[in-house]
């Protein structure tokens, strides 16, 4: 790990713990996470997700930029990974509101729509704030 991501995880509270969780989130097999029947399941994988996002801003703040050609390959897979994770956000969110329709009915469609499409645009970046990311 450099040391720049390191002070990053430091500066938002990543232990070593948290780091070999992500890592253990990164190789599970997708069997694994379709078992959250459970609300405490459910819990316990927003924790994970939480734990992953920080990680994930902390490696880009991490990245270097130093506007030489070797930026672009960099960047360039950087920008393909907030886009894929995007379109699976949106693919989960909509996953989630098809289940809540089912469920929950009319009302609780209408609140949770209003939530996950503010979420998803400020994760997208189209948010008019000029203030720093926030993960959480």
């Amino acid at each position: 790990m450099g040391v720049d991501l390191e002070k990053y995880c430091d500066i938002y509270e990543i232990s070593r713990t948290d780091m070999e969780l992500a890592a253990e989130i990164a190789s599970a097999d997708k069997t694994d996470m379709e078992d959250a029947d459970t609300l405490k399941a459910l819990k316990y994988q927003l924790q994970n997700l939480h734990i992953v996002r920080k990680l994930f801003l902390c490696s880009l703040l991490a990245l270097d930029a130093d506007g030489g050609k070797s930026d672009f390959a960099r960047w360039a897979a950087a920008t393909e990974t907030m886009n894929h994770i995007l379109v699976q956000s949106r693919k989960m969110a909509l996953d989630i509101e098809d289940v809540l329709g089912e469920e929950e009915g009319e009302f609780g469609d209408a609140c949770w729509i209003a939530v996950t499409n503010s979420n998803i645009a400020s994760f997208s970046g189209s948010s008019n704030s000029k203030g720093p990311i926030d993960p959480w």
